[in-house]
């Protein structure tokens, strides 16, 4: 068993709201755009019971006087929460990642 995600799941700041509760049953007679919301659900509330994700980061400076160059890395330690994505094809934080290097 997994601690909850404190990220999703934060008691002291819920006040009144209906949670989305898992039944186990697949719903049907979705449209297009309600079948991906749905799925989108799902596979959050998946992540909120996974272990952390773990990544090293490195940064290098090199400098030759007038010009500063900056190299950045990160590895991958363990998945962990986003398993969920990369088993589903999902490479949405992939690329928001890209972008901030």
């Amino acid at each position: 068993s997994f601690p909850l995600n404190h990220h999703s799941v934060d008691n002291d700041k819920v006040t009144d709201h209906h949670a989305i509760i898992p039944t186990g049953e697949t719903p049907s007679g979705l449209s297009a755009d309600e079948t991906t919301i749905y799925q989108m659900v799902v596979l959050r509330f998946i992540e909120a019971f996974s272990p952390d994700s773990e990544e090293e980061r490195m940064q290098v400076e090199l400098t030759d006087g007038t010009n500063t160059y900056i190299w950045k890395a990160c590895r991958s330690i363990s998945l962990g929460w986003k398993a969920v994505q990369h088993s589903t094809g999902t490479n949405d934080e992939k690329g928001k990642e890209e972008e901030e290097q």
